[in-house]
């Protein structure tokens, strides 16, 4: 069994605490403490950036853009969704749309039982 001082334990409790403190003293840091060689001109760190780490980036941003149209998309059927929801209602209230409207699905009714007996070729 490996026993350890009771001032190293301490010692490497406040390390510990150190590295894990929120940057309290962020107005301190300087390029020694972020490691930035001054020595490398800043246009050639940049290249210091590996082919994985470009990779990852433009697949992540890919990600967003996808995302992002995906929810452009849902998007423009709800609205659509929610807007021939409104009209029905309207159409229902008033009798003369309330008639067209009818007309026009009974039409649609009719329309896809014919294509229906044809592609699925029913007598």
């Amino acid at each position: 069994m490996v026993t350890c001082s009771p001032e190293y334990i301490v010692q490497r409790w406040k390390a510990s605490q150190i590295s894990t403190m929120p940057n309290v003293l962020a107005g301190k840091l300087t390029a020694a403490t972020l490691n930035i060689d001054r020595a490398v001109p800043r246009s050639t760190r940049w290249r210091a950036i590996g082919p994985h780490a470009i990779l990852k980036l433009a697949v992540r941003s890919l990600a967003v853009i996808m995302g992002l149209g995906s929810i452009a998309a849902i998007s423009l059927v709800g609205v659509l969704s929610f807007g021939c929801y409104g009209v029905a209602k309207l159409a229902g209230r008033v009798r003369p749309l309330g008639d067209a409207y009818r007309f026009l699905s009974q039409a649609y009714d009719r329309l896809i039982d014919r294509l229906g007996r044809k592609v699925l070729r029913d007598p």
